[in-house]
Formats: structure tokens, C-alpha cells, sequence
């Protein structure tokens, strides 16, 4: 059984994908086989979008999957600092110079 923080994602997935689905990044033809897919996977996890008990559980409205990864991805290009090695580089320049 799947805990309920995987239960979370998988509802933010499949929210994703069904606005997806609306919003035209789908195209029309393909749609179908994701609502198969959407089915699928809701199955397998238990998970009803559709279900306003799992809305109201699951939800991370007013944010949604893409804003949320979207921000992982800017927390993520912040926090890499220079490179070990450009670190050690940079350590051993100011050893050299306090030598000189």
C-alpha cells in the first residue's frame, strides 16, 4: 500500500496530466491514451482525483506539480556553490599567495 505522502504525488501527477490533457500541451490525439494511463496509475495507487474526500487530502492547491518542481529547480541552481575542485583551486591560489 502506498504511503500517503506517494498517494500526494501520484494525485499531483495525475492533476498534472489531466490539465495537460486540457490546456492543449497534449495534443488531442494523444490524449486518450493518457486518460488510459491516468487510469492506470490511479488504480495501481489508489488514487481517485475525481474523489473530493482525496481532493481536499492530497491537494497542494493554489500550488500545483510544474510550480512546485519549478521552484525545486531554482533552489537547486542556487545552492550548487563552485566546484570541489574549483574550491581547492581557488584554496590553494590563496596559499600561493600568502607565501609570496
Amino acid at each position: 500500500m502506498a504511503s500517503e505522502n506517494k498517494k500526494a504525488l501520484v494525485f499531483s501527477i495525475l492533476e498534472f496530466l489531466q490539465k495537460s490533457c486540457t490546456d492543449g500541451t497534449i495534443a488531442a490525439d494523444d490524449s486518450e491514451g493518457i486518460e488510459v494511463a491516468m487510469q492506470c496509475i490511479g488504480e495501481a495507487f489508489g488514487v481517485d482525483p475525481s474523489d473530493e474526500a482525496q481532493q481536499e487530502t492530497y491537494s497542494t492547491k493554489p500550488a500545483n506539480l510544474l510550480s512546485i518542481f519549478e521552484v525545486y529547480l531554482k533552489t537547486k541552481s542556487k545552492s550548487k556553490g563552485p566546484s570541489p575542485a574549483a574550491a581547492a583551486t581557488s584554496s590553494q591560489r590563496k596559499s600561493f599567495s600568502l607565501l609570496i
